[in-house]
């Protein structure tokens, strides 16, 4: 072993031994690679039932640790090869090197979304452009770790960020001539009034929502526009004030974006008026999945 492989090897060793005292050896890989699942780290989520599941992995940063220590002088080349601002990040990682007098090679490349960056943590769209890159990066190395053998026992994993070199330089933007005329044509559409579905899934009104909540905006809509007719300035109940989906059809939003939308209201993270808010809460109180994630959040919050 050189002198990256035994230092790497020492470390995961004792961080290894904390958890399980004697589990492994710094000279002896093999006692390593089993206690690597000692190591993992695990966290509860809601699935779309609503039902409570534990998911657990090992972090990026410890098997990256774990491929330096087996195979030495590596070279871990990530790049960023395809971007589409608002839509997706393309990366490729690229592992190489020589390992016993044989040359070794690990590519593997990963697209991550930007409707799945991070949707529900009130960020602008440029912080979520930016971590949307972080995760194709992380993304491509574990698929190119996994390739190499690093931790292909432990199928458990989620994604995590890998903060993008300063030296980076990212592709432009590019939108195709289809992509152009989709646009024009959408624009053409919304001036002649049409209210088709939106690409994103969202529904344009309310004949698409279900009873409960539709029922409550129009309830809330009728509030107002009594208030109106006496002079009351008039606000609109029917569409998302903030967040990530902001101007959206509030309808056509998620339990899990609706409960968000509430703590944020709730803890003073966001502010609206008492319509609005009440607005937000009859929408999580009348949905059972909502008024679950709510609780869990305001749970965790407190």
């Amino acid at each position: 072993m050189n002198m990256l492989q035994k230092y790497y090897a020492g470390v995961l060793a004792d961080m290894i031994n904390v958890k399980k005292e004697g589990t492994a050896k710094a000279d002896d890989i093999t006692t390593i690679l089993k206690g690597m699942s000692v190591l993992a780290e695990s966290s509860e989520r809601i699935d779309g039932s609503g039902a409570t599941e534990t998911i657990a992995w090992i972090p990026l940063k410890f098997k990256r640790m774990l491929f330096y220590a087996l195979y030495g002088a590596a070279k871990n080349t990530k790049a960023v090869v395809e971007l589409r601002k608002g839509e997706w990040a393309k990366a490729v990682c690229t592992l190489s090197g020589t390992l016993d007098g044989e040359t070794y090679e690990y590519t593997a490349e990963a697209t991550q979304a930007f409707s799945s960056t991070e949707p529900f943590g009130g960020l602008s769209d440029d912080v979520r452009n930016s971590r949307m890159i972080d995760y194709a990066l992380a993304k491509a190395e574990k698929i190119a770790l996994y390739n190499a053998g690093i931790c292909m026992d432990f199928t458990g994993d989620i994604e995590e960020p890998s903060p993008t070199p300063g030296n980076d330089k990212l592709p432009e933007e590019t939108v195709s001539e289809d992509v152009a005329k989709a646009l024009t044509a959408a624009l053409e559409a919304e001036k002649a009034g049409s209210t088709n579905s939106k690409d994103d899934g969202t529904v344009t009104d309310l004949s698409d929502a279900p009873n409960e909540i539709k029922d409550v905006i129009l309830e809330n809509d009728k509030k107002l526009k009594e208030k109106e007719e006496a002079d009351t300035p008039t606000e609109d109940l029917t569409t998302v004030h903030f967040g990530p989906k902001t101007g959206s059809d509030l309808a056509g939003m998620t339990p899990k974006y609706i409960a968000w939308m509430l703590n944020q209201l709730d803890c003073g993270k966001q502010s609206d008026s008492e319509a609005y808010y009440e607005t937000v809460k009859q929408l999580v109180m009348a949905n059972e999945q909502a008024k679950k994630i709510y609780d869990m959040q305001s749970k965790r919050a407190s």
